[in-house]
């Protein structure tokens, strides 16, 4: 197994998974808990098995990020903008504008000739540096999707923590710096 891979595996889905079981010691605190007193017998074997299932974890959110994002809400996304009020605006700058697809739709980049130039820097070996603010990206657009979710099911209960919310905002940011940095990265080749 190659270092970026494990890089990948253990800083998105593996983490991404951890911080899913975080958000729903949350919710079920009791339950969590009362799982932790019955498997105290085999904490070996609960560690064991708390970072495969992690990693499963990770890799089905991000599945349901690419659902949501890469399917379901790129139908409503206006790729020539034709709307220009301040609806769409919002929902674009407020689930595309920290993804690849937005800072590239603002840097006027086809998705073709983003796709080969990738294929070419990886063909050339020079793609690790981008790769990495890739894997950076997608690890703080998984936790936004888990906070969001959880904002969203606060927002059903009536409940508010002001904390999810600054969080959220945070983590917008760094997912909208990485995917820039990686978006610049590959222009530059372009």
């Amino acid at each position: 197994m190659t270092e970026k891979f494990t890089l990948r595996d253990i800083l998105v889905y593996t983490l991404l998974g951890l911080v899913f079981l975080f958000f729903t010691y949350l919710y079920f605190p009791f339950e969590i808990i009362s799982m932790l007193i019955d498997s105290k017998d085999y904490s070996d074997l609960t560690v064991l098995l708390l970072i495969p299932f992690s990693y499963l974890l990770g890799h089905l959110l991000m599945s349901f990020d690419d659902l949501i994002f890469n399917v379901i809400l790129l139908r409503f996304f206006p790729k020539d903008n034709p709307l220009k009020n301040r609806c769409w605006i919002f929902y674009n700058f407020l689930f595309f504008g920290y993804r690849n697809i937005g800072i590239r739709n603002k840097e006027e980049i086809k998705h073709e000739t983003f796709l080969k130039t990738c294929d070419k820097l990886i063909s050339e070996n020079k793609y690790e540096k981008a790769e990495y603010y890739q894997v950076m990206s997608d690890l703080f657009k998984g936790v936004f999707l888990i906070v969001f979710i959880s904002i969203i099911i606060d927002v059903f209960y009536w409940q508010f923590d002001l904390w999810k919310f600054l969080l959220i905002i945070l983590i917008w940011y760094r997912a909208k710096m990485f995917s820039a940095y990686y978006v610049r990265m590959i222009k530059r080749n372009i």
